[in-house]
């Protein structure tokens, strides 16, 4: 069953009161010491690489969404900038370099992990690499694809955000 995260916490993290109550759809207050939490959306940073007509896909390698059509990238780890994330998880996934990129456009998402839906805000980032010969799989990537742009069909993306930044970029570009 899948849960938000404000609703998994039960217990005050600060006083361990059993008193700490679901406030709002994203915040709970502790009754006895006062502690109010807010569960924010998580960032996350995607890459946009065309060549040729084509964009650059990943299939996802785990769950959530094993097997299915996803966008390199991934979530921003705390005390890292959202440019300092999109080179990692270009480099992690692909093995490829970012020479430029332009912010595009972001889209809400819901992210399943652990049984949990985290919310996110997906960043999306056009990009440029020097060298696609470099291209291979790495960390949670079974494989690299090429599909042209305008081939692609906005629901085979695995996740909500995916599809919606298909669809603009379909608009823009083509």
């Amino acid at each position: 069953m899948e849960q938000s995260l404000v609703d998994k916490f039960s217990f005050c993290p600060v006083c361990g009161s059993s008193n700490f109550m679901k406030e709002t759809h994203k915040s709970h207050r502790c009754l006895d010491c006062g502690f109010e939490m807010f569960i924010n959306s998580a960032a996350s940073v995607v890459a946009i690489v065309l060549h040729e007509g084509k964009i650059l896909l990943t299939r996802r390698a785990f769950e959530p969404k094993k097997g299915e059509l996803d966008l390199p990238g991934g979530f921003v780890d705390a005390g890292e900038s959202l440019e300092q994330a999109l080179f990692r998880e270009m480099k992690e996934e692909t093995m490829l370099e970012i020479e430029t990129f332009k912010w595009l456009f972001s889209f809400p998402n819901k992210y399943l992990y652990s049984g949990i839906e985290v919310p996110t805000t997906d960043n999306f980032f056009l990009c440029t690499v020097p060298d696609i010969q470099r291209l291979q799989p790495q960390d949670d990537v079974a494989e690299l694809i090429w599909i042209p742009l305008k081939e692609l069909k906005p629901q085979d993306m695995a996740f909500v955000s995916m599809q919606n930044a298909i669809k603009e970029l379909q608009q823009r570009l083509l």
